[in-house]
This record gives structure tokens, C-alpha cells and sequence, in this order.
């Protein structure tokens, strides 16, 4: 699913992938929604 900014929101059985168009929106979501991280060392 496209967002109105040109992000991706993609979810899936289990969960869901977001691809962000710029890394301020990045920055922003992992500050905002730091539980939504994975704890894996490489962040996946």
C-alpha cells in the first residue's frame, strides 16, 4: 500500500514492512516507534 508521501507500507501475516522515502522519516519512526525495532544485532 502506498502512503500519500510516496511510502511504503506493506503489512503481512505477522507483521509489516515499512519503506520510508527519506532517511528524516526514518530517523522520526525510530525515535517515535522504537518498539517496532527489531533486537537482532544487524537490525533485521
Amino acid at each position: 500500500m502506498k502512503c500519500d508521501d510516496g511510502a511504503v507500507f506493506a503489512p503481512y501475516d505477522g507483521g509489516f514492512d515499512l519503506f520510508p522515502t527519506s532517511w528524516e522519516a526514518v530517523s522520526h519512526l525510530k525515535a517515535e516507534w522504537p518498539e517496532w525495532l527489531s533486537d537482532h544485532s544487524a537490525g533485521l
